[in-house]
Parts: C-alpha cells; sequence; structure tokens
C-alpha cells in the first residue's frame, strides 16, 4: 500500500488513539504492524522538516528561528518553503500491508468502535467501499 509522507503523522496518530478503543484483535495487531512500518518514515518526515524550517525560517543573532507571538516560525522566503514541504509531503512510501475495509472497525452487531477523528486519521488505509 503507497502512502503520502505527509499523512504518516496524522495516521500514526489515529493508530496511537485507536489503541484505546476494544477493536478486534485481528485489526488491533494490524494497526500495530502498520504502526512499526509508517513509525520510521513519519520520523524521517519530521526531521526533514526541521532541516526545511532551518533552511528557509529566519534567525536571529544566535542563530536561533524567530518565531512570531503565536509560535509560527517567521520565513525569509515563504514561497519556497511551501514549494519544498509539498514535495516533502507528496513523497510516497509503501508499507506491505493490504488496505483494511471499514467492517474491521464494526462490532459483531455492527456498531462502529472508531470515533470519527480517529477514522479521520485512519483513512489512507482504509479501502474504499464501493
Amino acid at each position: 500500500m503507497k502512502l503520502k509522507a505527509g499523512d504518516a503523522q496524522t495516521i500514526l496518530n489515529a493508530i496511537f488513539a485507536a489503541r484505546e478503543l476494544k477493536l478486534p484483535v485481528k485489526t488491533a495487531y494490524w494497526l500495530a504492524r502498520s504502526a512499526k512500518q509508517i513509525g520510521p518514515e513519519a520520523e524521517a518526515f519530521e526531521m526533514t522538516r526541521l532541516g526545511l524550517l532551518e533552511r528557509y525560517g529566519k534567525k536571529d543573532k544566535k542563530k536561533q528561528l524567530i518565531t512570531g507571538e503565536n509560535g509560527e516560525v517567521e520565513f525569509k522566503d515563504r514561497d519556497a518553503f511551501n514549494v519544498a514541504f509539498k514535495e516533502l509531503s507528496d513523497q510516497e512510501f509503501e508499507i506491505k500491508m493490504d488496505a483494511l475495509t471499514l467492517d474491521k472497525f464494526e462490532d459483531p452487531e455492527g456498531t462502529m468502535l472508531v470515533e470519527t477523528g480517529v477514522m479521520v486519521g485512519l483513512l489512507p488505509l482504509i479501502e474504499e467501499p464501493e
């Protein structure tokens, strides 16, 4: 299954949130195996993102990134950062797992066990119903 690097951390956060749910054993195991493959990609994405901030962010005399009142980094070239960040986010990586179907997140009575916010993060791992 191919995923985008920009989705890796969101997917991981959703997997960690799903650990608190009473999912079927096979689904929980599948998510845990997926997390092991996605984790290194999320880490590489974050390291590269931080490098882009260092490259395109404004720095003070102590070579520290300058942030505004809201904590966002100020840029010397915001457009160049945006182009580089989009290129990074669009990088694809592959995990050796098949997509899950929505029914894997239901209890035996057919009730969905995953909250909407968690499901949104898991969507790249879910097979679209036909």
